[in-house]
C-alpha cells in the first residue's frame, strides 16, 4: 500500500517542482506594444485646456527575480515612439517620445509547466520630448517628466523544454507631466492615459 501512494505521489511532486516561475528565477523579456491614449493638456501661461487623442509604439526590456514562487520584483525600462504627422506648413513631421523607468512588481495567479499567467504593476518617471524642427539647430521642443504607471495582465508560454517564451499582455498605462517646457520658458501640463496591448520574448535562468 505504501509503495502504491509512493508511485501516486511521484507524479505530484515532479509537477510541483516545475513549475513555469519558481522563487529565485531571474527572468529577462523584450517586447513591443501599441497604446491608444486620452490626452489632456492645460497651457501654464494661458489656463487654456486641450483634449484630443495619441497613439505609440512601446518598446521594453524588463528583469524579473522571483522572491517566492508568485511574487516577482524587478525593473523596466520603456520607449515609447508616437505616431505623429507633418504639421499644416506640410513641411516637418515632429518627432515624439518618451522614456520610462519602472519598478516591477509580478504576481503570478495561475501556472504550470509550460504557462504563466501574471499581472504586473509598473511604477516610475517618464522624460518626455515633443520635437517640432528636425532641422539645425533642433531648438523647437517642449520636454519635461513626470510619473508613470503601467498595469497590466499577462499570459506566457514556454516552447517546449527550452526556457524561452512567447507572451502576450493587455492593460492600462497613465502619464503625468507637469510643467513640460520650451525653449521660451513657457509651460504645459499633460496626462496620457489609455490602453495598451502587447507581445514579448522571454527567456528564464533558473537555479537549479
Amino acid at each position: 500500500m505504501k509503495r502504491i501512494l509512493l508511485v501516486l505521489l511521484l507524479p505530484c511532486s515532479v509537477s510541483a517542482g516545475a513549475q513555469s516561475f519558481q522563487q529565485n528565477d531571474n527572468v529577462i523579456a523584450a517586447g513591443a506594444a501599441f497604446g491608444v491614449f486620452n490626452s489632456d493638456s492645460k497651457d501654464g501661461t494661458t489656463g487654456q485646456t486641450d483634449n484630443g487623442d495619441a497613439a505609440s509604439r512601446i518598446y521594453t526590456l524588463s528583469y524579473e527575480r522571483g522572491i517566492t514562487g508568485w511574487l516577482g520584483l524587478g525593473a523596466a525600462v520603456n520607449y515609447g515612439l508616437y505616431f505623429t504627422s507633418a504639421d499644416s506648413a506640410g513641411s516637418v513631421e515632429p518627432d515624439v517620445h518618451s522614456v520610462e523607468f519602472l519598478a516591477l512588481a509580478n504576481a503570478h495567479f495561475a501556472k504550470g509547466e509550460k504557462a504563466d499567467f501574471f499581472a504586473s504593476a509598473g511604477l516610475g518617471y517618464s522624460m518626455f520630448e515633443y520635437e517640432f524642427n528636425t532641422a539645425p539647430p533642433n531648438d523647437n521642443f517642449i520636454k519635461g517628466g513626470g510619473f508613470a504607471y503601467d498595469l497590466r495582465l499577462h499570459a506566457r508560454f514556454y516552447l517546449g523544454e527550452s526556457p524561452v517564451a512567447l507572451g502576450v499582455n493587455f492593460g492600462f498605462a497613465g502619464y503625468d507631466y507637469n510643467a513640460l517646457e520650451d525653449k521660451n520658458g513657457s509651460t504645459l501640463d499633460l496626462a496620457l492615459r489609455g490602453p495598451v496591448f502587447g507581445a514579448t520574448l522571454a527567456y528564464r535562468l533558473r537555479q537549479e
